[in-house]
């Protein structure tokens, strides 16, 4: 009898514990049933229907890093340009990750940080889940920074053939004493930063953290030309944000 590839990963995911510091967060290996990672992994599209970061105007182009992101995200638009099977793979894979199943699962998950956000928020917020496939190259950096606060929650599954390439794990920083925070979603100077610990880009793993003002995290350089550092971002974000922070 096969696995069911979205309980797996929800028994996976609500059985780990959540490390406390710096800032609420998890990591999992072997998120996924193992046939079903393999089939994954073979399902990755080439680069041809991935979108660069700057050509889908969520960044500034001319940034280096920036052009060395390309995505997939899953949206029917952008899934129907697929082939037929890859097409097939994908937006059934979306449709049960996008579900209310996994959503309510890891909203469950940090019930703690739920229930505080929501006590501190001006409105009841609308929440939506995306999610898109990520792939990183030479080059690519993410400056240590929070996330806006419309996004709830982060979620990365790691998606590499094997451990060669461990060290490309999203790290964990905390800000040095006296660093100006200013805008926490912006991106900042690693050497504001001490570097506290860097997740294993290892295969079928899962990295997921609740966004707070604390929740500093980064990308170091991209510095292997070998490299191509699939993943696939889950995110939960508030609709109504304007209405909600006021």
């Amino acid at each position: 009898m096969e696995i069911n590839f979205l309980q797996h990963a929800l028994y996976k995911i609500l059985n780990a514990p959540i490390r406390l510091y710096p800032y609420p967060h998890l990591f999992v290996e072997e998120v996924f049933p193992a046939d079903f990672y393999r089939r994954l992994l073979d399902k990755l599209p080439p680069d041809e229907f991935m979108k660069s970061i700057t050509e889908l105007g969520k960044a500034l182009s001319g940034s280096g890093t920036y052009e060395s992101r390309a995505l997939l995200m899953m949206l029917p638009m952008f899934l129907d340009t697929l082939p037929e099977e890859l097409q097939k793979f994908w937006k059934g894979f979306s449709k049960k990750m996008l579900s209310e199943t996994f959503e309510m699962g890891m909203r469950l998950k940090f019930g703690s940080e739920m229930d505080r956000l929501e006590k501190s928020l001006k409105a009841k917020p609308q929440y939506l889940s995306q999610m898109e496939l990520v792939r990183d190259r030479k080059g690519y950096a993410l400056g240590p920074h929070t996330d806006s606060e419309w996004k709830v929650m982060t979620a990365l599954f790691y998606l590499p053939e094997d451990r060669r390439y461990e060290r490309f794990g999203t790290s964990i920083m905390v800000p040095k004493p006296g660093f100006n925070r200013g805008d926490p979603s912006k991106h900042h100077k690693y050497d504001d930063f001490d570097l506290v610990y860097t997740l294993p880009f290892v295969p079928n793993s899962f990295f997921c953290f609740f966004r707070s003002e604390h929740s500093w995290h980064s990308v170091l350089p991209v510095d292997d030309p070998e490299l191509v550092r699939n993943s696939i971002c889950w995110r939960l974000v508030i609709q109504n944000h304007e209405e909600v922070f006021g």
